[in-house]
């Protein structure tokens, strides 16, 4: 009775991997046409799905109550935290005399031995 249910079990298992194969290969052969339905499938197989809530404001300590606040918050918390880039040459470096400035120009890289070095 066991081993019955068990093979039932497997068959119908085995079903809905066949299903889900055909439903993404269908899926995939429209996403040519289709693009909201390839980004919608893209969206579904995300593992994490985040919403950003209320944020407490930084200048008056209420808290936002739209997206659209909540993103100008974070906007101003990111302006705050990442430094502007000057807009100056980047210095010269110098090599020290003491260093050794040969040049290497004989580099031979084979791809078999990359493989086997990187398995």
């Amino acid at each position: 009775m066991l081993s019955q249910s068990l093979y039932k079990l497997s068959i119908v298992n085995k079903l809905i991997k066949t299903d889900k194969v055909n439903y993404t290969q269908n899926l995939v052969g429209n996403f040519r046409d289709n693009r909201k339905a390839f980004y919608g499938y893209v969206r579904s197989k995300q593992m994490c799905k985040t919403k950003v809530f209320q944020l407490r404001r930084k200048s008056d300590n209420t808290l936002t109550q739209t997206g659209a606040e909540a993103a100008e918050e974070l906007s101003e918390f990111f302006k705050s935290v990442f430094v502007m880039e000057s807009s100056e040459p980047v210095p010269e470096f110098s090599v020290e005399s003491d260093i050794n400035t040969e040049m290497i120009d004989n580099i031979e890289i084979q791809p078999a031995e990359v493989y086997k070095k990187t398995r």
